[in-house]
């Protein structure tokens, strides 16, 4: 019996230098590939967002 790979849609939005980036990804794979290549791709607008900024992080505490 043949099993039918089904595909599956998965949206996830984030907001990055004041504008809401969406990810939409549509595929057979897990839920567990998609999230991880999603979190890459945010991690990656996260990169883009910090040198970017014209704001200098400051830490407050030693925590």
């Amino acid at each position: 019996m043949l099993t039918e790979n089904k595909k599956v849609s998965y949206t996830k939005s984030s907001l990055f230098m004041d504008t809401v980036v969406s990810l939409k990804v549509i595929t057979t794979k897990s839920s567990n590939e998609v999230n991880n290549c999603m979190n890459m791709a945010f991690q990656a607008f996260r990169t883009v967002e910090d040198v970017c900024s014209r704001f200098k992080k400051v830490k407050l505490c030693n925590y």
